[in-house]
């Protein structure tokens, strides 16, 4: 069972991973970081997020083999995930494979 307020956030930036982490804590929910791919497919037996934030352009495993993978397991192919980043390299990638579950994340903004 999915924990409802956990979310897992695969980054390999510092940067992006702690603001994400100062956002989704704020909102009242309980983030899990990781820098990596190999990280976050560790992570995901220890605990069974409702939602992974995924930065699908990483070194290996990037972020499109982890997606593969949790699809292929049965205890986590039912978990969404939104991409963090997309650089051209990984839009194109995302579009031509067969991976609709795939969301891309709005990007932030400052506020006024």
């Amino acid at each position: 069972m999915n924990e409802p307020r956990t979310i897992l956030v695969v980054d390999d930036d510092a940067l992006t991973r702690r603001m994400l982490e100062t956002i989704l804590e704020g909102a009242g929910l309980t983030p899990i970081c990781v820098g990596g791919g190999a990280e976050a497919l560790a992570a995901i037996g220890d605990a069974l997020p409702r939602l992974v934030l995924l930065d699908l352009v990483m070194a290996e495993p990037d972020g499109f083999e982890v997606l593969r993978q949790l699809r292929a397991r049965p205890r986590t192919k039912s978990i969404s995930a939104s991409a963090t980043r997309t650089a051209s390299r990984g839009r194109v990638r995302c579009n031509s494979s067969t991976m609709p579950s795939i969301r891309p994340a709005a990007p932030f903004t400052r506020g006024p």
